[in-house]
This record gives C-alpha cells, structure tokens and sequence, in this order.
C-alpha cells in the first residue's frame, strides 16, 4: 500500500463562469476512488499560497501549507493537478511572460514539495496535457502523466513504490525528450466502468472551499466528444468517440456527495452534456428513479435540444446551463465547425425559455472567418434574443496544440509549430506568445474597431467583455470581477446573483488570458 497525496493547485476564480469559487477537483476526486480501491492511502488538498507573492527562494507560504496538509500524513508520491495554461491573474513582474502562465505558480508548488518531502513528484490534468512541454519545462516535476490517469497514475505509483520504473505507461513524460511521444500516446480509459465512482471523502474542506458561496460539485457522466469544434481540445484529451460511465456509479457519487458533505447542487462536468441526446435522457430517468433531491447544471450545444429532454431536464432537476452559442453568424459558425446554424440557437433559446430553465451564453469573437460585418450580426442577434440574459463575450480566440485551429493558425503563418511554445514564454517573447489569441491577424484596425463595439455593446447591465470587466485582486493579483459588478454568495447558478452597480465599465487591467503585451 502506498500514501499519496493530490494537490489542486487551481485558485481561479473568473475561470469559466466568472463566479467567485473555485471548480472542485473532479479528475484528482476520480483518481481518489481508484487508488482507494487499490489499496493506497489518498489525501485531497487544496492549495492557496502558491499564488501570492513571495520569497522565490525560499517559498515559505507554500512550505507552511504543505506542512499542515502532511501533518500525521508520510506520502510515497505527491501529484499535482494543473488545470489551467493561463493563470489568471496580473503577475507580480508583468515584465515576464513566463508569471502569466498557471505552471510558474505550479513550480513554486513542486519547490515546496522538495523542501518538505523526499516523495516524488508527479504532474497532470488538463493544463499539464494541452502544455506539457511549458510545465515540465516551468515547473519540473519528476514526472508527468498526458491524458486520463485513472490507469496511469496508479500504475506509476506501484511502479515507483516497488522501484521498477518503466516508459511502458502510457502518456508518461521523464524528460522533456518524452513530451512528444506521451502527446502522440496519452493515458486513455477503455471501459469507464473500470473508474468507479470517485471518493468525495479524500477531499479536505470541500464544503468551505468548493461550495458554501455558490459552487457546484462536479460529476462526469462521459468523455469523449463526437464535435469537431475547431478551438476545442476535448477530443486530443478524451478521444472522438463517446465512453458512458454506468449510471448507477453516477447516481452512486451523487449519494456520496449527499451523505459525506450534506449537499444538493451538482455540476454535470460533460464537454456537453445534451449530445448524445438520448444518453442525457437516460440520465435524467435515473436520476428521477433514484428519487435524488438535487438540483444541478451543465453545458449544452443548441444544436440538440428537443423539448422532450429539456421537459424532463426540468423534471430531473435542472437550473440552469451554459449555452455554447460562440457566433450569432451562420459564416462564422460554419468556420468553428459548429454542428448548429442561427435557427436552431432561436429555437434552443425559446425551448429552454419554455421550461423554465435560467441559462446565460457564451461568444467567441475574432476566430477564423470573422470580420466586421459577422460581428455586427452576432451582437444584433444578441440585441435581439439575450438583451436579458448574461452574455460572456471573449475577445479572441485561443490556440490550443492538438486542434484545427492550430492548424490553421499554422497555414497563415500565425505560429511557427516548429517552436516549441515553452521556448517562446521562456524567451519573454511577449509578440509571438500573443499570436497565440486568434484575433484578425491581417490587420489591426478590425481589432480596435471590434474592441470599440463590444465595449458599447457590454454597457448594459448582463453582458460581460472578457478582460474588460476584471481587474486584479490586489492580495493575489488573481482577475475578478470590478467594482462594478456584484456576484451575491450563494446564487446557483451564479448569474442569477450578478448586478451592475452603474457608473459605466470597470477599468481595463489586462486581459484574462493572460497574453497582454507589457
């Protein structure tokens, strides 16, 4: 048997939702339930002080946390979740590049680690897969998992344990020469029912840290995605084709919840959760079967929602999603390869309307195909149909590795993919790091004319402009919400909390991608 213990190091807040809590762990509270069933001894920990600023040297928030977190407890191997590329936060030199990435802080995470354990360290999760090479280069962990690690990890754990390491596991990095073959090869679970359900109990302070201001506790129903969306790395990271987790282990972590931690509001943490529609009917029947007392939330694509699933989505629970609209322009939903033009978004608006079911939205601006003209379309569809509705609008467009956008990022000359992307932060090359935002690169007047309508568009009080709307927490640098815009604790979904206080825009204080040139 073996003492491992997980580390969350995410602390964003703005994130996804812009809502002042921080996601709860769903992938280390997964592997928690694996390595429990194994046999090993598994702590859950969240971090905080690794993102304030301090002593490089020395690290000693960190150092002091970690201490409490091993009080009583001797680990074998330490992991450490890197959700995010982008920090999400105004570092404390903004003069360099490599402070506006989530694996600088990480780094100061794995310093801390040696100081007070001789345990090797081990990174994953999202952030360690889409950017591998920029965290192994940042943070240098001993070694690093790509992909699904509900195998991998506890593979690794044994091996290290009973000292006979192997490069037979897959998605395994040891050098920064293994990154590419652990990208071409990633962890992968073939049967999800192999996974189990996770152990909610592994997580210290879940209710303080996740849920007592408003948040959502997450729960995977399937992985994989059968889209092709071009900005999206879902099917890099889970595959194209579909893989359901048995319902009874869904409803049986639901319970868990429940009975560990006395709560009742749950996040269903799919890509989407509508496609495939009848999966997500046979989730709202067990869910009613079980005669669960929840109420819950999930993204969805218009692009299938009938008004028998969004009737019994009701039934089961449901208050609220996130509607993946990224366009009010049938071009430019073509060039993202959306699987939905402009009528079905009217009619996946008017049927969750219908229902009763609170949503807000979310917009991309600036990806292939957009220009001045599609913009104007997108907000008069937006002016139309979601005057009263919380719209996230992102000026710009990401450029995740593994993706048809890099891809054709690439074609234009946009980005070199022969230079490794950590060489470019490493380098402080604010000007190429920059291209990485996918915002009309032929010319910059379209850029600052885009800025200017949606700075007038966002005057009003539900619609939020990415980067415009955040300013940083002075404790933590971390972006949130201005002074202007008010979340109450405790609103699920957050939206329905948010108020404008008036007096016009907060300041502009860097964007939340965290690519603002100096």
């Amino acid at each position: 048997m073996a003492a491992v213990l997980l580390l969350n190091t995410n602390v964003t807040r703005c994130g996804r939702t812009g809502y002042p809590v921080t996601p709860a762990p769903a992938g280390l509270i997964s592997l928690a339930g694996v390595l429990r069933r194994r046999g090993h001894d598994v702590r859950i920990v969240q971090l905080t002080s690794h993102v304030v600023a301090q002593d490089e040297n020395e690290v000693p928030l960190v150092c002091g946390e970690l201490a409490a977190a091993l009080a009583g407890f001797e680990p074998d191997v330490i992991g450490i979740s890197t959700r995010n590329v982008n920090a999400g936060r105004v570092p404390a030199n903004p003069l360099r590049l490599v402070e506006y990435h989530s694996a600088f802080y990480d780094g100061r995470v794995v310093r801390a680690c040696r100081r007070v354990s001789r345990a090797p360290v081990v990174m994953g999760g999202t952030g360690f897969s889409v950017e591998p090479g920029l965290c192994w280069a940042v943070a240098r962990p001993d070694f690093g998992l790509v992909g699904e690690a509900e195998e991998t990890l506890p593979a690794l754990v044994e091996a290290i344990v009973a000292g006979r390491l192997t490069d037979a596991i897959q998605g395994l990095v040891t050098s920064r020469e293994t990154v590419d073959a652990a990208c071409r090869a990633p962890g992968r679970v073939a049967d999800l029912a192999t996974v189990g359900p996770g152990a909610c109990d592994a997580v210290r302070g879940l209710r303080e840290h996740y849920y007592a201001a408003g948040g959502l506790l997450p729960i995977q129903t399937k992985r994989g995605c059968a889209m092709e969306c071009i900005y999206c790395p879902a099917s890099f990271l889970e595959g194209h084709r579909y893989r359901f987790r048995p319902l009874e282990h869904v409803v049986e972590e639901v319970r868990a919840y429940q009975q560990v931690w006395g709560v009742r509001h749950f996040f269903f943490a799919d890509p989407t959760f509508n496609h495939p529609v009848d999966h997500a009917v046979a989730l709202c029947e067990a869910l009613l079967s079980a005669g669960l007392d929840i109420e819950w939330f999930g993204e969805v694509t218009p692009a299938c929602l009938p008004d028998r699933l969004v009737a019994l989505m009701a039934r089961a629970g449901c208050i609220g999603v996130t509607l993946g609209l990224d366009s009010g322009s049938d071009r430019v939903l073509a060039s993202y390869r959306k699987p939905f033009r402009v009528g079905e978004a009217r009619e996946a608006l008017a049927v969750l309307r219908c229902h009763g079911i609170s949503f807000d939205a979310s917009v991309i601006f600036g990806g292939p195909g957009e220009t001045l003209e599609t913009v104007a379309e997108t907000v008069a569809f937006c002016e139309e149909h979601l005057r009263d509705v919380v719209v996230r609008f992102f000026d710009g467009m990401y450029i995740p590795p593994h993706t048809r956008v890099h891809q054709l990022a690439a074609a234009e000359g946009l980005i070199n993919p022969e230079t490794p992307y950590e060489d470019l932060v490493l380098a402080n090359d604010f000007r190429r790091v920059k291209r990485y935002e996918y915002f009309f690169p032929h010319a910059a007047e379209p850029q600052r004319a885009l800025r200017e309508r949606l700075a007038r568009a966002c005057r009003g009080e539900r619609w939020l402009l990415s980067g415009k709307d955040c300013v940083p927490d002075p404790g933590t640098g971390e972006l949130v919400f201005g002074p202007d815009i008010v979340v109450e604790s405790g609103a699920r979904p957050w939206w329905r909390g948010l108020h404008r206080s008036g007096g016009g825009a907060a300041a502009p204080a860097g964007r939340c991608d965290g690519f603002s040139a100096p």
